[in-house]
């Protein structure tokens, strides 16, 4: 009998996850999922990577992307699937949602060099930018993760 084991809300290295697609494609054949969705924030760019590969495993995908919009001043996540990952209108959203990304994050830097917070950013590897949380920035006091963009960390100068 065949027993559904599925995941629709998987992360990426390409938004805010620690994983690569085909590092999630091996963790998802080890836990025996069968159907799973690659919804990284506001990108698609693993999608092809992601259903490659776990087609080679068998495991069923469909595409699936999960969309920052803001609501009366509040941000959500819209989850979307069966979405064309190609899609120019839904790429150009993405595009200008790292933009403003972008141009948030420097703002924020600016900011806190403002406020006397002295820091190098090291990019290791940038691919998507992603809301940042000012608290989680203030928690850690010497070394800082940011979930402005996966791989941006920061080297506070005290």
């Amino acid at each position: 009998m065949f027993k559904p084991n599925v995941d629709f809300h998987l992360h990426s290295t390409y938004s805010d996850g620690k994983l690569k697609p085909w590092q999630i494609v091996k963790k998802l054949t080890q836990a025996g999922v069968n159907f799973a969705s690659l919804t990284d924030h506001d990108s698609t760019d693993g999608s092809k990577e992601f259903t490659a590969l776990a087609g080679e495993t068998g495991i069923k995908t469909i595409s699936g992307t999960e969309i920052s919009a803001d609501q009366y001043g509040i941000g959500i996540h819209i989850l979307g699937y069966g979405i064309g990952t190609s899609n120019k209108r839904l790429l150009n959203l993405f595009k200008k949602q790292h933009t403003a990304r972008k141009e948030a994050f420097e703002k924020y830097v600016a900011f806190f060099k403002k406020a006397g917070l002295l820091f190098r950013i090291f990019v290791i590897q940038s691919t998507s930018y992603i809301p940042l949380h000012t608290k989680r920035l203030l928690k850690f006091p010497s070394y800082i993760r940011s979930t402005i963009c996966t791989k941006i960390y920061f080297k506070l100068i005290l």
